[in-house]
C-alpha cells in the first residue's frame, strides 16, 4: 500500500473529500509562483502598469515573458504578442495605446 493510500481512505476519495486537498495544493503552488516575481525585479514595468491600473493582473505575465524593462515593452510588444500573453481585449487596447506613447518617447 502506498503512502498516499495510507493517508487517504478510498471512501474519502469517492466521497469527493480529496477535491479540497488537491485544490489546496494548486492554490499553494499559485501563491508560490506569484511570490517569485516581485516589484524589485522590474520596478519601471511595475510602476508603468500601476499607472494603468493593470499591475495586479499583468505584472507577472509581463516579467515571465521577459518584458521586464520599458525598452523591451516599447520595442517588443505588439497586438499579437498581447494575445499570446492572454491579455483581455479591453486591456490590449489600453496597453497598445500606451505602448505607442512609449515608442514616441523612447
Amino acid at each position: 500500500m502506498s503512502a498516499l493510500n495510507k493517508m487517504l481512505k478510498i471512501e474519502d476519495v469517492q466521497a469527493g473529500k480529496l477535491t479540497g486537498l488537491v485544490h489546496g495544493f494548486v492554490e499553494s503552488d499559485k501563491k508560490e509562483e506569484q511570490a517569485i516575481v516581485s516589484k524589485e525585479m522590474a520596478p519601471d514595468v511595475y510602476n508603468w502598469l500601476a499607472s494603468l491600473h493593470l499591475t495586479e493582473e499583468y505584472f507577472n505575465v509581463f516579467v515571465r515573458n521577459n518584458f521586464d524593462q520599458i525598452f523591451k515593452i516599447s520595442t517588443g510588444i505588439n497586438e499579437s504578442k498581447l494575445i499570446d500573453m492572454q491579455v483581455k481585449l479591453g486591456h490590449r487596447k489600453i496597453l497598445m495605446k500606451h505602448i505607442q506613447k512609449l515608442r514616441n518617447v523612447t
